[in-house]
């Protein structure tokens, strides 16, 4: 049985890549894996964990069991620099990689971009800019077979942490589940801002609500 006391919060090194990776495909959708709707997982992988893992790698830290990766939280301190280098140099570099994959030519992957744009077209998908209140924001994901041992109140307390040591004082996390929701409000953040997409009924057979929720760390006592 593993314990909580068996389990370290470690900064990520470049050897946890791999592990960071099969741990976004496995729990990107409301915890479960995303083959539900995306079946190329290397740009899917690429999509949510390069720019961490690649040029913010020192915002990354794991949770780490008998030397395997079971967790890990990864941000960034600058949204708009994020955002900046992502629209730059890794879209570039997944359109042309996605193209010689044929990604585009799935059925899977043409249905879930069909129903994105349905979403977009009802302005679903467009959130307020609260990034100079809140210029820092993270991931966080745990193996399904090591839930329930506190990890992720570990991983986010080591973030909150390493934010107050970088002198930044605001940070905004998103999410459409609401048993994550309810536990960032635990975590001391609040409800920003949220809003209804509908496209993920073809994949629930419900309207998911998409919250953005904020914290002010200067308030957070560790």
């Amino acid at each position: 049985m593993v314990k909580k006391s068996d389990i370290t919060i470690r900064e990520f090194i470049p050897s946890d890549r791999a592990a960071i990776r099969r741990i976004t495909f496995d729990t990107a959708f409301l915890g479960s894996p995303a083959s539900i709707f995306f079946d190329d997982k290397e740009i899917f992988c690429d999509t949510l964990s390069l720019y961490f893992t690649d040029y913010e790698p020192m915002s990354c830290f794991v949770a780490v069991l008998n030397e395997k990766v079971i967790g890990y939280i990864f941000g960034t301190k600058n949204i708009p620099k994020m955002n900046r280098i992502f629209t730059s140099k890794i879209v570039p570099r997944l359109g042309t990689k996605a193209i010689d994959r044929g990604t585009l030519y799935s059925r899977k992957v043409q249905e879930f971009l069909m129903h994105c744009s349905a979403s977009f077209l009802k302005g679903e998908l467009t959130t307020p800019n609260y990034a100079k209140e809140y210029p820092a924001t993270f991931h966080i994901n745990i193996d399904r077979n090591f839930r329930g041992l506190h990890i992720g109140s570990d991983l986010l307390n080591t973030f909150f942490k390493y934010l107050r040591d970088s002198a930044i004082s605001g940070i905004q996390c998103s999410t459409m589940s609401d048993a994550a929701k309810n536990f960032f409000v635990k975590m001391g953040f609040h409800v920003l801002f949220q809003i209804k997409r509908s496209f993920w009924r073809a994949y629930t057979g419900q309207t998911l609500t998409y919250y953005v929720l904020k914290k002010t760390l200067e308030k957070f006592c560790a």
